[in-house]
């Protein structure tokens, strides 16, 4: 009986020494906490990768610039949903509120998009801005896009306005369509040139 008892005491004993052993021991690292620890680097990698992500050449497409153009200004009209549409000033909805035109640009072989006039309602400027993304592949090439105020029958080069463009900053878009970095022109150039307002307030005799 008495060796009975000191087994049951030394049996509480021990396995009370292991509950406290458990207790205030760490937790073991799980496989979850690896996974975390070793995912965000990956993420942030992907985000500098997609942020880096250099623009391919543009097809010189030629004498048939144009007819290009006109392909990409009907694909982002024919992507526009029923609100959009309603918006959008053409042949059948004179009265629209804003206009597209894609034209080649002056010095290179991408396009560039002229969005000019009053775009309203909830979602439909984020739902132009999501069309317009999907035009930046090599055949599509529309590189740069103004958004021009009204009226929209105002000439399409005026100047002002926003301008998007699919290079990040601080490229810029190269004449053959890729992106490149922007050449600082007031690198040195006027170093040796006089400001313009020395001496200009003062006294004649």
């Amino acid at each position: 009986m008495k060796a009975q008892s000191i087994r049951i005491s030394v049996g509480i004993i021990g396995l009370g020494a292991l509950l406290y052993f458990l207790a205030c021991s760490p937790p073991a690292p799980t496989n979850n906490g690896n996974q975390n620890q070793s995912l965000a680097p990956n993420q942030n990698q992907a985000s500098v990768n997609k942020a880096s992500l250099a623009m391919q050449p543009c097809d010189d497409y030629g004498s048939g610039h144009g007819a290009h153009a006109n392909a990409i200004k009907k694909e982002i009209e024919d992507k526009m949903g029923p609100s959009l549409k309603k918006l959008l000033k053409d042949q059948n909805n004179p009265n629209g509120t804003f206009t597209v035109e894609v034209k080649k640009a002056d010095n290179g072989r991408y396009y560039v998009g002229y969005i000019r006039g009053k775009i309203s309602g909830d979602d439909n400027l984020k739902d132009l801005s999501d069309i317009l993304n999907d035009f930046q592949s090599k055949q599509d090439c529309l590189r740069v896009v103004f958004l021009l105020p009204g009226p929209v029958s105002a000439s399409l080069t005026d100047g002002g306005g926003f301008e998007w463009t699919a290079c990040e900053y601080p490229m810029v878009v190269c004449p053959n369509g890729e992106c490149c970095m922007a050449v600082d022109t007031n690198t040195n150039s006027n170093a040796n040139t006089p400001s313009s307002n020395t001496n200009a307030n003062a006294n004649t005799p």
